[in-house]
């Protein structure tokens, strides 16, 4: 049996290029649904719904893409302080 996984398939690592590029697309996302909050009350009841679950869908795209490679890389090593610390940042992230 295998002990090891390679997350490379997820990301090279923290300084990953397209890691950067999927946290910037979760605070895109982020800042569209809050937008999108902020003008709930001048849409008709069906676009809201569509708009909402259109972004809530991509949101948990890239916060759950993210999220599993950090608990991936915590879960092998529990010393990881960066992926600890990104977790960290992440759930900052989506409760604010």
């Amino acid at each position: 049996m295998k002990n090891t996984w390679n997350l490379e398939i997820l990301y090279k690592g923290f300084e990953d290029e397209a890691f950067s590029a999927d946290i910037k697309s979760l605070d895109e996302k982020i800042a569209a649904l809050n937008t999108l909050a902020e003008n709930a009350k001048n849409m008709d009841s069906l676009s809201l719904v569509r708009e909402f679950i259109a972004l809530q869908n991509s949101l948990n795209h890239y916060a759950g893409k993210l999220f599993i490679y950090c608990n991936l890389r915590y879960s092998a090593n529990t010393e990881d302080g960066e992926a600890a610390s990104t977790m960290g940042v992440l759930m900052g992230k989506l409760s604010a």
